[in-house]
């Protein structure tokens, strides 16, 4: 009797795995093709198709399981970052600056990108950017220090630039994603 009910188990499991792998692949699929319609939309500067494209894409990724959406969270705040830097080439520093904090909440950790990303000059230095990736900027520096301190072998020293980022990011827990420390504290 343990034995049919083993194999019965197995090939449900099996079935639920295979589905779920087919789920990933085609959303995968979506992603590669409205990842090409996105970099269509940013070569031309069009922000309106931009976003829909965007609006599908949240559609699809907010229906995705909490793994799926892990495994995609790179697409995800992509296309939102590039609907940000559409706005920034258009001038347009609000819109630029509201999609930037999207971005950041989306999961993007990436500030040394932000920093040299020509798409964003025209709004790397205007105050509410500035205030909308501070967050980012401040959680970038005490990882960067917490790298240094556990490089140059001073553990103690280490664990109190962890603790730090994990204040930082209690600090601006609204503007950085759930995920910001975890994401520091393991690279």
């Amino acid at each position: 009797m343990k034995k049919p009910l083993l194999i019965l188990l197995s090939v449900v499991l099996l079935s639920i795995s295979t589905s779920r792998a087919a789920i990933n692949t085609e959303f995968e699929n979506f992603a590669q093709q409205q990842d090409s319609l996105m970099t269509n939309a940013y070569n031309k500067r069009d922000v309106k198709e931009a976003e829909k494209i965007l609006k599908r894409i949240c559609d699809k990724y907010d229906d995705l399981t909490s793994l799926d959406k892990a495994r995609f969270q790179y697409f995800y705040y992509s296309a939102i970052y590039n609907v940000c830097c559409i706005y920034s080439l258009l001038n347009n520093k609000e819109k630029a600056t509201d999609y930037m904090a999207k971005t950041i909440k989306a999961g993007f950790l990436d500030c040394e990108h932000i920093k040299v990303d020509t798409d964003l000059a025209n709004v790397r230095n205007d105050k509410q950017f500035m205030a909308v990736i501070k967050p980012l900027m401040e959680l970038d520096n005490s990882s960067s220090k917490m790298q240094d301190a556990y490089e140059s072998s001073s553990l103690d020293s280490a664990v109190i630039k962890a603790q730090q980022a994990v204040l930082v990011t209690i600090k601006y827990k609204n503007e950085l994603p759930v995920t910001a420390e975890a994401a520091y504290l393991v690279q």
